[in-house]
């Protein structure tokens, strides 16, 4: 969504390809006339109105005005928009001078006004070791807000406070590849692999002192790390608070199941082949040997080989089914025999 500040509207886009959504446009309330900076929290979205000083508030699925807040009388020139969650900041190009206030829920009916968080502000922005004179849209990563400015084509940064920052600096799963890690990016998915039942979780704050809890519970307290268990899928939380409590960030790891290892492991020729079973009954294992190819399993018992012919009657198979009656333990050694085709 793209605002324009003599239109009532806000113009939607495509994200994959940039073409217009005429569909999805967000009709502006007639008050919100000069609109400027926008923010949305995937719910609602923010716009400020450069002529009254406000920020209103839209449902972004209806469209449906929700609230309208009033900015600091200071606050009258307002450009840009950006929040956390749990602040507001709004740019102002008069003043020179970004204002914090607390982000409210959008439900109040008329016109209020907002709850500044003076200590939050970014006041020297036109220094002269800045110059930015003209401060319009605004966006942080959490540790740094970044800052346009109107008349010299320049984004100028300044540093965020690291009591709020609750960022990871790292994460990194143990035999899990979930891809790159970005400390602004909280949503993640991997498919474990073949044989991975377990990982060791291992977040990095970006600040001493943050508090980081991991979910689900440790599975093994004796061994070194934070152990999940994978084997049927898990999502893996880490929530991060700032030292001063006041913010919170979740990063979410959706792991699923991996594929099932291979009954029978081993490449399976033309002819003979040494193959392990991975365990259980005698119907289990002829009916992975089916799918490998394979007609025939051969087990030793006392420096003999005992046999077991697929598609052969019961009583040939007699001896194999007595010795593994129980079921065939994991990692049995068998040899295989298989016209073929091969199969790794």
């Amino acid at each position: 969504w793209i605002s324009n500040h003599d239109r009532n509207r806000l113009y939607a886009y495509d994200l994959a390809s940039g073409e217009r959504a005429e569909h999805r446009d967000i009709v502006l309330d007639a008050r919100n006339s000069d609109a400027h900076g926008l923010w949305s929290d995937d719910e609602a979205v923010w716009v400020v109105d450069g002529e009254s000083a406000a920020l209103f508030a839209y449902d972004l699925s209806s469209g449906d005005l929700l609230a309208e807040y009033r900015l600091h009388f200071a606050n009258d020139a307002p450009r840009g928009a950006w929040s956390d969650g749990v602040t507001v900041w709004v740019s102002d190009d008069g003043a020179k001078h970004l204002f914090a206030y607390r982000l409210p829920a959008p439900q109040k009916p008329g016109p209020t006004r907002l709850e500044r968080v003076e200590g939050e502000d970014f006041g020297e922005l036109s220094l002269p070791q800045a110059s930015n004179n003209s401060p319009r849209g605004i966006w942080s990563d959490g540790g740094v807000m970044y800052v346009a400015d109107g008349s010299d084509g320049r984004v100028y940064s300044y540093n965020m406070p690291d009591a709020t920052d609750a960022r990871l600096a790292s994460l990194t799963l143990g035999g899990i590849d979930f891809g790159e890690f970005s400390p602004t990016r909280t949503e993640y998915a991997a498919v474990a692999p073949t044989g991975v039942t377990e990982t060791t979780i291992d977040p990095h704050a970006e600040q001493p002192g943050t508090g980081v809890e991991i979910a689900p519970a440790d599975a093994d307290a004796r061994a070194s790390g934070h152990q999940v268990a994978i084997a049927d899928g898990v999502e893996v939380t880490v929530t991060v608070t700032s030292t001063d409590g006041s913010r919170k960030g979740v990063y979410r790891v959706r792991i699923a199941p991996g594929p099932a290892p291979p009954c029978l492991r081993g490449a399976v020729d033309v002819g003979f082949s040494l193959l392990t079973y991975a365990g259980g009954s005698v119907e289990e294992l002829v009916s992975c040997a089916e799918g490998r190819h394979v007609r025939a399993l051969y087990a030793t018992q006392g420096g003999a080989f005992v046999s077991y012919i697929l598609g052969a009657p019961d009583f040939v198979n007699r001896a194999f089914r007595e010795l593994y009656a129980d079921g065939v333990p994991t990692n049995t050694p068998l040899v295989a025999k298989s016209d073929g085709p091969a199969s790794p």
